[in-house]
Parts: structure tokens; C-alpha cells; sequence
């Protein structure tokens, strides 16, 4: 196994773990819990998913989005890669807990059962200087980005956090 570090954590931008409907409610609670293996296991994909081959059985009816970058800074909990592509932890005390989970998605409803509510949003505003070439206007092949604004939102506190 490999440790997942600051500089290849980011390459994994989905990580899932599946699991069934008769056992989501106790893992909504308590986390996944690493059972009788000695890591949590954790896919890097959604079954189907192109180069997705292992980590998670393809009947599973739940699947758990895991906010693999949070849980990695937050600096308390280990993560790494097996040679078949499988992401590893062995949480803290054999549990990841639930505040890593994005998303619970159930594939016979096709719906979200839990969505995490964002912390930040980011404001974007894109303006730029265009010209029309079928009015006679000079000739210009690209749209030029004179500005590019962002603002920092805390969605909890509505406050502006940052902007550049």
C-alpha cells in the first residue's frame, strides 16, 4: 500500500463506499466501521465507472460519497492506495465518522437520501470585452478576460470570508 499524501490526495476526487439499505441508518450515525477487516475499503468510482474494478460490490444499494481531501487534512486519519486501486483506512479507532460523508445516494430510488450542506460557496464573475465582427467592428477571434472576481461566502454565518 501506498500513503495517500498532500501531494496526490486531490487525484482522487471520488471515493465511495457501498453498503445496504438495512444498515444506512446505523452508519449515519456511527460512520463505517472497519467490521472484522483491518481497513475501511473505499472505491475510487462509482460501480460501472470507467477503470473501476474493485473496492465496493456491485449489489451494493447505497452509496456513500466520502469527502476523501476533508478527512486527509483534518490530520487525524490515515489514507492509502492499494496495488488494485482500492482506497484503505483504518479510521480513527476503526471508524470514519460520518461528518466525511458528501453524499448518500440510493441506486433503487435514484435519488439522494442525504446531501451535506456546504460550508463556503464561491461567487464568480466573469466580465469580458467582446466584439461583433459582422457589425464591422475590429477584428477580435477570442473573448479577452479583463476581470475575474471571487468572493468567499460562509454559508452558516452569510458572511464574506474572502474575496480576490
Amino acid at each position: 500500500m501506498t500513503r495517500l499524501t498532500d501531494e496526490i490526495i486531490f487525484d482522487f476526487n471520488e471515493v465511495v463506499h457501498g453498503t445496504y439499505s438495512n444498515v444506512i441508518e446505523l452508519i449515519t450515525k456511527s460512520g463505517l466501521n472497519k467490521m472484522a477487516r483491518n481497513e475501511i475499503h473505499l472505491a475510487v468510482g462509482k460501480p460501472g465507472k470507467e477503470g473501476v474494478i474493485s473496492g465496493m460490490r456491485g449489489s451494493c444499494e447505497e452509496i456513500i460519497d466520502v469527502n476523501l481531501v476533508r478527512a486527509h487534512f483534518d490530520g487525524k486519519i490515515p489514507f492509502f492506495i492499494s496495488h488494485n486501486n482500492v482506497v484503505l483506512t483504518p479510521g480513527i479507532e476503526g471508524r470514519l465518522s460520518s461528518e466525511y460523508f458528501r453524499t448518500i445516494f440510493n441506486r433503487k430510488k435514484a435519488e439522494y437520501t442525504f446531501m451535506k450542506p456546504l460550508d463556503y460557496i464561491m461567487v464568480y464573475d466573469f466580465e469580458c470585452q467582446c466584439e461583433d465582427r459582422d457589425k464591422g467592428s475590429a477584428s477580435l477571434n477570442f473573448n479577452e478576460i479583463i476581470e475575474f472576481p471571487i468572493v468567499v461566502v460562509d454559508v452558516r454565518t452569510k458572511a464574506v470570508v474572502a474575496t480576490f
